[in-house]
């Protein structure tokens, strides 16, 4: 009887050896890859020309009490240049310009975290005093693609937000433009 149960013993160990090592399956790896991409009907038809990437328009200094008496500052103009359009003179296309940033609930651009003025908001406008509105879900400007240089003259201005009285100090505010072409 116990030789009888060394034999079970001993065939068992046997199988458990063979599944354990002469079994053995093959070692994997598993890799997760993500792809991601846009897939655009053609390149856009034109090209920002360089320096516009970065526009610095700096304001000349407003003082408190001009924004108390008239509520806002003088105009100051700028520009976004386009070169090199392509189009199709038949079928012209447009362009449409949309506004984001740090905007208030009207449209207006608020000043960067770290300004120390407060109590201000920067507003921007057309080159005829429309209104372009920060974070609109519509273009703020629409302009036809049917020159090879096209210019966007804009404007932008000082204002006190009307919510809190404006304090000195120095302030930022960063705006990126997006220039579709639908």
């Amino acid at each position: 009887m116990k030789r009888k149960l060394m034999r079970c013993l001993g065939a068992g160990l046997g199988i458990t050896l063979f599944v354990a090592f002469g079994y053995a399956a093959p070692a994997e790896v598993a890799v997760k890859a993500t792809f991601s991409g846009t897939l655009v009907e053609n390149l856009s038809p034109c090209t920002i020309r360089p320096g516009d990437e970065y526009i610095t328009l700096p304001l000349a200094a407003v003082t408190l009490n001009m924004l108390q008496s008239s509520q806002e500052s003088p105009r100051y103009p700028f520009a976004v240049h386009l070169e090199n359009c392509e189009f199709d003179a038949t079928t012209p296309g447009r362009i449409e310009v949309f506004l984001r940033g740090n905007g208030d609930s009207n449209g207006m651009l608020q000043p960067d975290a770290g300004s120390t003025a407060t109590g201000i908001v920067i507003g921007i406008e057309n080159a005829r005093g429309a209104p372009l509105a920060v974070n609109a879900t519509s273009p703020g400007l629409t302009l036809s693609l049917n020159a090879a240089d096209i210019v966007i003259p804009m404007q932008a201005w000082l204002r006190a937000d009307g919510a809190t009285p404006p304090t000195a100090g120095e302030f930022t505010a960063s705006l990126n433009y997006i220039i579709e072409y639908p």
